[in-house]
């Protein structure tokens, strides 16, 4: 059978409410890449992803990231994961510091953070959080910063860093 002959069918049955318009779309895909070959391409898959999206088969979240996986499968593996991050951020999965702490992480960059949130208890007091990475780690302890743990070791940092700026005459 040719392929017009194929997508002619694919039609009539449609037409007949034998299949749905998700199921046409699929048949006419596979009719047009009929190899096992042919199915291992981008664009095969790319549109494959598109259909179930249409039809909510699948999130745009997934969408996205499945379609990053096949754009990115050659590239690096730094390439592949910045992608992945791009998606997650898109999406809401990860926020904007969780963003720029994993991307500065990808390229081997150190990077670090300091949250601050008033604590309703009362006492006026405050919750400091410290956002950083496993570079951020090696600098400290380049800088002869120790602590038995990677908590201790950017607490040492953040109390010298909160000393000076209190020391400091700008303050």
């Amino acid at each position: 059978m040719t392929l017009d002959e194929k997508l002619k069918n694919i039609q009539m049955r449609y037409e007949n409410g034998n299949i749905s318009s998700y199921e046409k779309e699929v048949e006419e895909l596979e009719a047009r890449f009929n190899s096992d070959e042919l199915r291992m391409c981008d664009e095969y898959q790319l549109n494959k992803l598109r259909i179930e999206k249409e039809y909510g088969k699948i999130s745009d979240f997934d969408y996205d990231m499945r379609a990053a996986e096949i754009l990115y499968k050659n590239a690096s593996e730094k390439e592949r994961n910045i992608a992945f991050l791009d998606v997650q951020r898109k999406h809401g999965v990860i926020d904007k510091q969780d963003y720029i702490n994993k991307t500065k992480e990808i390229n081997g960059e150190p990077y670090a953070a300091i949250k601050f949130e008033y604590e309703n208890n009362g006492d006026g007091g405050m919750i400091v959080t410290a956002i950083y990475n496993k570079p951020f780690i090696k600098l400290l302890k380049a800088n002869n910063y120790d602590g038995r743990s990677d908590e201790e070791l950017v607490d040492g940092w953040l109390r010298v860093k909160l000393a000076n700026i209190i020391q400091s005459e700008d303050y």
